[in-house]
């Protein structure tokens, strides 16, 4: 199947390492306002939002990503805005759920590893497949005690699988796959945490990733842990917010996204056995909302962020029908995203959902009109939808996943706890978009099809605390 891409607000840029005209000509690689030697340029733009979704493939030529409509793995040409699926099981409705997230190429290109949820098989696994859709298999087997899983590299040998994986404990891990038989190991214990980037070292001896130093913080610091002896170095921290991009071809070196010196800018730092050689030097300057995407040769693919969408709010005369000032935003636009704007029982908080540009997960934040900070609280789950205040107003109203359990999750504000209300079979879809709540909190009113497929319509009311429905319309 071939589609056309749709347009999207997000620019991909390709930035190429090494300019050999400049040097050549005798020009100095190194300005004031940087490498001269980096060329940037443009490469598309328009809607996409699953940036972090998206794999080049090492000749650069393509990408590997998901199609949201389906949920199947996709490739497309960087030249032209097609793509064609290379799986055909992707399903968000009806049936077995299953859906494609990241993915990543072989060294030689013609494979790509990817991760694949189906209900079916028993939740979160590692697939791989041919660029064209031959030779389909599974590597990693599925199960629920992979809570969440992200394939994150390949090593130039095509003998190991760089992964990100939370278990069932919620704990976040570093593991190596083998493409050959599928054993896994585990290279490092992250905590509650994932890292926003790993990547594997040319030589695989290394992996570097970057972490928040604690959850309350939004700021990165780099580290490396080798692979073998598990032994860990900071490569990059203490001063601001450093985001990894990658390591570089030859391995001597790794980029990184810093705001460092009251800019946000790309560096680089020199490596030796795991360890910084000398300070960070700065590459290039004023690069705003910087994604990574990843290397393919000496070409650095990211996204940019140009327009997000974001909770606003505004003051409105109710009785004159109009709107009294100018809609602002919640949040800053430059830092991040919002989304599901709720205001509390009282009127006197207004939640919403959080992720900064980047970041993997969304967070929960609450914000008084009082005044005073906006308090930012991270969230036990894999995927957030959308929230709702219960009247007691410290307690909200989740839906998303929590492992293997998608559904309406309870979540206590004070003590940072959810407990699942509805859950499994019976969560309908659209309780995703559409759901009410009786003044108590006890009563969940929401559409259900009944049967499932028929295209036929009940509104139900479901008592949350006996667990049973009953027919309104």
């Amino acid at each position: 199947m071939t589609k056309r891409l749709k347009p999207f607000i997000l620019g991909v840029m390709l930035m190429q390492l090494g300019l050999p005209t400049a040097a050549m000509q005798g020009q100095s690689a190194r300005t004031h306002q940087g490498d001269s030697s980096l060329v940037i340029r443009r490469l598309w733009k328009g809607e996409h939002l699953s940036f972090h979704m998206l794999a080049p493939s090492p000749d650069g030529q393509h990408w590997s990503g998901v199609d949201w409509q389906t949920g199947d793995l996709f490739v497309a040409d960087y030249d032209s805005d097609e793509a064609r699926h290379v799986t055909s099981a992707g399903s968000w409705t009806g049936g077995s759920m299953e859906w494609a997230e990241t993915s990543v190429f072989s060294p030689d290109g013609l494979k790509i590893a990817y991760v694949w949820w189906s209900d079916r098989d028993g939740g979160y696994g590692i697939r791989i497949i041919g660029v064209d859709g031959s030779n389909p298999g599974v590597l990693l087997q599925h199960s629920e005690a992979n809570s969440q899983i992200s394939v994150e590299g390949w090593s130039a040998d095509g003998a190991q699988l760089l992964l990100t994986v939370l278990g069932s404990d919620q704990v976040w891990r570093l593991m190596l796959l083998s493409a050959a038989d599928g054993s896994a190991k585990v290279v490092k214990t992250l905590g509650e945490r994932p890292p926003q980037v790993a990547v594997l070292s040319p030589d695989a001896r290394y992996v570097a990733y970057d972490l928040q130093p604690d959850a309350a913080s939004r700021d990165h610091d780099i580290y490396t842990v080798a692979v073998e002896g598990g032994q860990e170095r900071e490569l990059v921290g203490t001063t601001g917010d450093d985001r990894l991009m990658g390591w570089m071809p030859g391995g001597g070196n790794v980029l990184f996204y810093s705001d460092r010196e009251l800019t946000r800018g790309i560096w680089r730092i020199s490596v030796a056995d795991g360890s910084p050689v000398g300070p960070p030097e700065l590459l290039r300057p004023d690069i705003w909302q910087l994604l990574p995407i990843g290397f393919a040769g000496d070409k650095y693919f990211y996204a940019v962020i140009t327009e997000a969408s974001q909770v606003h709010t505004a003051s409105l005369d109710i009785d004159a029908g109009r709107v009294v000032t100018t809609s602002t935003p919640v949040a800053d636009p430059s830092q991040g995203t919002s989304k599901s704007g709720a205001w509390s029982p009282d009127g006197r908080q207004l939640a919403y959902l959080w992720r900064g540009h980047g970041d993997p997960a969304w967070k929960l934040a609450v914000r008084s009109l009082g005044g005073g900070d906006t308090q930012i609280t991270g969230l036990p789950f894999g995927e957030v939808t959308r929230l709702e205040w219960v009247p007691d107003s410290r307690t909200m109203m989740v839906f998303g996943s929590q492992g293997s359990r998608e559904g309406l999750f309870r979540f206590d504000l004070r003590s940072g706890q959810a407990a699942p209300v509805l859950a499994g079979a019976d969560v309908p879809g659209e309780l995703r978009l559409h759901a009410s709540f009786s003044p108590d909190g006890m009563t969940l009113y929401f559409a259900r099809e009944v049967p499932a497929g028929s295209d036929t319509w009940k509104l139900v009311a479901r008592d949350l605390e006996r667990g049973t429905e009953r027919e309104i319309l």
